[in-house]
């Protein structure tokens, strides 16, 4: 099983047109779940993107984001880190 997007892409070589859809649709979704509450990743890529065994999509690796504390205000640095899934 593949532990991110990348470690599927470099066994795979490539994402059927479905399979990119599926992926897609789900990375938008979370991306939408941290922007309304104010979080931005600022380092999506496929590495940052894993998998659970039903190949659904979880973002991770917030070393670089920003944290929104009122809307028109500068970005601050979140200083946490999320475990990656193993």
């Amino acid at each position: 099983m593949a532990k991110s997007l990348m470690d599927m892409l470099r066994r795979r070589k490539r994402f059927t047109e479905p399979e990119t859809r599926f992926f897609l649709v789900q990375l938008i979704g979370a991306c939408l779940w941290m922007h309304t509450h104010q979080v931005i990743h600022r380092d999506l890529k496929l590495g940052n993107i894993f998998l659970d065994a039903d190949l659904n999509v979880k973002v991770g690796d917030f070393g670089l984001a920003a944290l929104i504390e009122n809307p028109g205000d500068r970005k601050k640095l979140v200083n946490s880190s999320i475990d990656h899934p193993r």
